[in-house]
């Protein structure tokens, strides 16, 4: 019961942080996009619209730029964009509120991640929430996401905690093996 709890609290936490993180991005009603952000969002709407059709998107999108083929979709990572960006627009019917939960769904992600490591490193609860709330306030994810709108890069970020815990565990697995 008591480890329940603790999960609904750090959730909680985490939820909030990631509001706190998001809402001055969008605070007046209105999110500035770079060339990037603009073709991302375009790139969104067409991957929405293509699910929503019960089709897989194309690899090559005819979005910004003049309209002229881009393979957009062959090159950056599609399936977490459908679940991070497009999965709120089901629910939400503003593409700028969608992208709004997707911001804060994509922060939520780096802070669980970033947890998952920092619980591997250290046994204090204090240290484990200090470096989670520093990886996910740092100045280089919050550049990533609001200023340049590179959403790939934001992605291998939210994930890059993940790729080290893996790295870890994997690398005690070895060690294990090979002293036994």
């Amino acid at each position: 019961m008591i480890k329940r709890y603790k999960s609904w609290w750090l959730l909680a936490l985490f939820f909030a942080a990631s509001v706190i993180m998001t809402y001055p991005a969008f605070s007046g009603h209105f999110m500035k996009l770079t060339m990037d952000g603009g073709i991302h969002l375009s790139r969104m709407e067409s991957i929405f619209e293509m699910i929503k059709m019960g089709k897989l998107p194309p690899l090559v999108n005819f979005i910004g730029l003049g309209n002229h083929g881009n393979a957009f979709n062959g090159m950056y990572p599609w399936v977490s964009m459908a679940i991070f960006f497009v999965l709120p627009r089901f629910f939400l019917t503003s593409p700028m509120h969608a992208l709004f939960a997707s911001y804060v769904l994509i922060n939520i992600a780096t802070l669980l991640n970033a947890y998952l490591l920092t619980r591997e490193l250290s046994k204090d609860t204090r240290i484990r929430l200090f470096a989670t709330l520093f990886y996910g306030f740092n100045a280089y994810h919050l550049t990533l996401l609001f200023s340049r709108n590179a959403v790939g890069e934001a992605l291998a970020y939210t994930f890059a905690p993940l790729v080290l815990l893996g790295c870890f565990r994997f690398g005690e697995e070895e060690l294990r093996e090979f002293y036994i």
